[in-house]
């Protein structure tokens, strides 16, 4: 690899489509995928290694969609390192590393607010019920939970007792809007 493309598949990682959602939820997604935008670009100002400086002026983070991008077309530029420390011949260098792993602690912070935000806007369907399964499943399968010993029965109880919670939850909301 000769510079840096990272990215995080909003859509993938929370389980819907973007088309799928109403302006609303779409627009309170993507402010929150451009916070964690802005504190990757924080963590980029300060802490990047400066030589000429060519490299950290090439940085473009943004968010397309429930996407967030995170690209430097440096040719040298997932190689850089802070001075006093060796290359160790990844794929990443040290910095760029820092990067992804500053993008995926933002979004791990901001998944669950995401996710009911998701689920809220499908109003208790059906489809909400799918849709926040699915993306349990798919952060159980992130974090690793499935391929441990009695991970797919602990993902497969998770998944129902969180069916039965969000059905709780719909039901509630719905009393709430008939009485308003």
């Amino acid at each position: 690899m000769t510079f840096v493309n990272l990215s995080i598949d909003g859509e993938r990682r929370l389980g819907v489509s973007a088309d799928a959602l109403s302006d609303s939820a779409l627009g309170e997604l993507e402010e929150i995928i451009e916070g964690i935008a802005d504190a990757v670009e924080e963590t980029i100002f300060t802490s990047w290694p400066v030589d000429t400086g060519r490299s950290l002026r090439a940085w473009r983070v943004f968010v397309d969609g429930l996407n967030l991008i995170i690209e430097n077309p440096v040719e040298y530029a997932s190689w850089v390192h802070p001075k006093g420390t060796k290359h160790r011949g990844d794929d990443l260098g040290i910095s760029a590393e820092m990067i992804q792993i500053e993008a995926e602690r933002g979004w791990q912070q901001k998944q669950g607010r995401m996710r009911r935000i998701v689920e809220g806007d499908v109003d208790g369907s059906l489809l909400g019920d799918v849709v926040s399964a699915a993306a349990t499943t798919a952060a159980m399968r992130l974090a690793g939970v499935d391929e441990l010993p009695g991970g797919e029965l602990f993902t497969a109880l998770r998944e129902t007792f969180t069916l039965s919670s969000i059905a709780s939850r719909e039901s509630g909301r719905q009393q709430r809007r008939r009485r308003g």
